[in-house]
């Protein structure tokens, strides 16, 4: 009885560890900072790929590598935080799905909000591509 007990508890333990891990591990490469002055969205939103990989790098440095799956909504986008300095930034993003990649600069002056999207056609009649779309105040879906 004594092994049952324990074989069980070490089943609970690992299942409570794998779903902590799952909800917090959103591919972040680097720490994130709560009072960051960027704030960046990584979104899958096409549903004939999916889910798909996408890849985030900042000036040529990993950042982001996760696999996302298509929600539909932009509102359901996995959203970031990170303290980047001021000045001028190489944001690249790929994906192996369709091949695609899209490089951008951005300019960090005060606080920054950042759109990565995985795009296709609704019914898959157009390329997959990745757009990035930067601007200086939140996106109108938070």
């Amino acid at each position: 009885m004594d092994t049952v007990w324990r074989t069980q508890l070490v089943a609970v333990a690992c299942m409570i560890i794998a779903l902590s891990a799952c909800s917090r591990d959103k591919g972040a490469l680097v720490a994130e900072s709560a009072s960051g002055n960027v704030i960046m969205y990584v979104s899958n939103q096409c549903l004939t790929i999916n889910p798909v990989e996408i890849a985030v790098q900042l000036d040529g440095q990993p950042l982001i590598r996760r696999t996302f799956g298509y929600t539909g909504l932009h509102s359901d986008a996995v959203e970031y935080q990170f303290e980047w300095g001021p000045g001028h930034h190489s944001l690249f993003a790929s994906s192996v799905h369709g091949n695609v990649f899209v490089e951008q600069r951005i300019d960090v002056v005060g606080n920054v909000w950042v759109l990565v999207e995985y795009l296709c056609g609704a019914r898959g009649d157009q390329e997959p591509r990745l757009k990035i779309t930067c601007q200086d105040r939140p996106f109108s879906f938070r």
